[in-house]
């Protein structure tokens, strides 16, 4: 009885966030009249909406959802210097195949079915997770600072940011239940989502060894066996790959034509820092440079970040710690921050150190106004065709 009363109001507090965001996105479409971003060339979202979406659908489907509805319905495809769908993972795109039937061949609705779902799923993981870690009422703080988080609207939107929280959730879940073999599937799946889903393995293996308490038997046990489950997801990829286009790494290769590039070095990280900065300098007027505003967002969320990770080793426990790390890097590696609001949201161990952090009221009322504010302007802006993350 008490976790079906758990249930109820979790689906409850999704359902009302849901409708806030739905009457944003009403009040950007029919109140507001935008003028076009130009914070990044070429980032206008295409125009090949579904025709006959509802509005609730069309709201929800910006950018990167066009190229996930692409693969939908045409398949991948490659062309060399120039923006490819071949970057994005097949997870995603292959479950909106999959749904499409019972949306009547409607790829975008089925995508927003499986965002809301997953994300109903995020919550309730992450509820049990920061139950199983701390107690009910971090529990809850956790849960509706990850819903307040400035670019929570990614998870219902048709992006596989639901789908990477859920599945990386779940791999810890599995994990602290010491279900090993079946954490590493989950793994795999979290691997053919995105190619961060790696950041999860050395994780997983500190958790594993510290369940055993870093007995060197642990390392000849047969469950160890099944971290080798999870970069299977991306093999398959690239098998894939290798097989329709001959290069099995094509889709870092692609990442070329969107302005990132994966050095796994020091010198790539200050790079990024140092192009940031000379951009900043050379902006004689910053009211007549609308790109400078989204940059400001990309660095200040940057630092946000790497405090929250700072933090993070001293107050949650160190795999968790390792997870959101990693999740800091593989974009930092990347020689771009452009999209780190949106990263942040997939490094669930952040929003456990939020719930735990925001035990005084005063705190959780200051992160609470902050994350609100800028989930209800991103919001907006996101509906309005405004690049945001």
């Amino acid at each position: 009885m008490r976790w079906i009363k758990t249930m109820f109001f979790i689906v409850l507090l999704l359902a009302s966030w849901i409708a806030s965001l739905q009457l944003l996105a009403y009040v950007s479409t029919y109140r507001l009249h935008l003028a076009p971003d130009t914070s990044y060339p070429g980032m206008h979202p295409r125009t090949d909406a579904q025709e006959h979406a509802s509005s609730f659908v069309r709201n929800w489907q910006r950018f990167d959802s066009y190229w996930y509805l692409s693969i939908t319905n045409h398949g991948y495809f490659y062309q060399d210097k120039i923006q490819s769908s071949i970057v994005f993972f097949p997870l995603y795109p292959i479950l909106m195949s999959l749904a499409s039937p019972l949306t009547h061949g409607d790829p975008a609705m089925a995508g927003i079915i499986l965002s809301i779902v997953f994300s109903l799923l995020s919550c309730v993981l992450l509820y049990r997770l920061a139950v199983f870690e701390y107690d009910e009422s971090t529990a809850w703080r956790s849960v509706a600072l990850l819903l307040m988080f400035p670019t929570a609207f990614f998870l219902i939107s048709i992006y596989t940011e639901s789908l990477f929280l859920f599945l990386s959730l779940l791999t810890f879940f599995l994990a602290r239940k010491k279900q090993w073999w079946l954490a590493g599937l989950t793994g795999l799946f979290l691997t053919a989502t995105r190619f961060a889903g790696l950041a999860i393995i050395l994780p997983l293996l500190w958790e594993y060894m510290r369940q055993s308490k870093y007995h060197w038997k642990a390392l000849v046990a047969p469950k160890i066996l099944s971290m080798t489950l999870i970069p299977i997801g991306i093999f398959l990829f690239m098998l894939f790959l290798q097989g329709s286009f001959g290069d099995p790494f094509l889709f870092l290769k692609g990442q070329e034509s969107w302005q990132r590039n994966y050095e796994l070095s020091r010198t790539s990280i200050t790079h990024t820092f140092d192009a940031y900065i000379q951009e900043f300098e050379t902006v004689e007027n910053p009211l007549d440079a609308s790109p400078l505003a989204t940059r400001y967002i990309d660095v200040g969320f940057t630092v946000v970040f790497l405090i929250s990770v700072i933090l993070a080793w001293f107050f949650i426990p160190k795999p968790y710690a390792l997870f959101a790390t990693f999740m800091l890097l593989i974009p930092l590696l990347s020689g771009r921050l452009q999209s780190m609001p949106r990263y942040m949201l997939g490094a669930f161990p952040l929003f456990l150190l939020y719930g735990k952090l925001s035990k005084h009221p005063a705190i959780f009322s200051i992160l609470s106004i902050l994350f609100t504010l800028f989930l209800s302007l991103f919001a907006i802006m996101f509906v309005g065709s405004y690049w945001v993350a």
